[in-house]
């Protein structure tokens, strides 16, 4: 199942909550940007202005590095965020990343700083419930992926960082669950029968994965 062409049918659920407000001029923070990010984020918002902050190079092509406005490479561990300004992006996304970091209480509040006053974050991980998942192709349980250092609760984080939480939850794309139930079986049978395992991603949304949270430094956007 290739995402990138499901990306130009609907956008994938990190970016659902923000497409009231696609058309406008937004400045957006991708914070992890890899596997095609850039370019599908654009698609949606095409007047925005792409950041894209990393570590490295992972899995982005010349055509995803093209459409960035700016890309930021940065280990989030070690490096200081002093170089993005305060007070400027509307919308931060961090999807997956703080599963990978030893201190993303820290990490969060420094980037909670960049947020305009009315601006949003956006924080996607695996469940706790993910710990007892089968293993599967991709990630299905927690420790599928070596890098994964713990499990967080994005709510309490956002919380922590004095940002108000205004949406969380398990992640439910009925849009993929629908997908992964039906035209996805082909694909998870030859993933089984080469690897006897199932297909991670196509799972997520039905077994649930992942939790999500958006918060902002107010408590109303209005």
């Amino acid at each position: 199942m290739n995402y990138l062409r499901l990306s130009n049918l609907f956008p994938p659920f990190k970016l659902t909550h923000f497409t009231d407000r696609r058309l406008e001029a937004l400045s957006i923070l991708d914070v992890g940007c890899g596997n095609g990010s850039p370019t599908i984020t654009k698609r949606w918002f095409p007047r925005a202005r792409y950041v894209g902050l990393d570590m490295c190079d992972y899995n982005n092509s010349a055509d995803d590095f093209a459409v960035m406005d700016e890309f930021v490479k940065c280990d989030l561990e070690k490096d200081s965020l002093e170089c993005l300004p305060d007070e400027s992006f509307d919308l931060i996304i961090m999807a997956h990343v703080i599963e990978h970091l030893h201190d993303a209480e820290h990490v969060v509040k420094s980037l909670s700083s960049k947020l305009k006053p009315n601006g949003r974050i956006y924080i996607e991980c695996p469940t706790e419930r993910s710990l007892r998942l089968p293993s599967g192709v991709k990630c299905l349980n927690f420790y599928d992926d070596p890098t994964h250092v713990r499990i967080y609760d994005p709510a309490a984080i956002c919380r922590s960082s004095g940002l108000h939480v205004l949406k969380s939850g398990v992640r439910r794309d009925w849009r993929l669950v629908f997908i992964g139930l039906t035209a996805a079986i082909p694909k998870q049978l030859i993933t089984l029968f080469k690897y006897r395992k199932p297909y991670g991603p196509l799972l997520w949304d039905i077994l649930g994965f992942a939790q999500f949270a958006i918060a902002s430094p107010t408590i109303s956007l209005d």
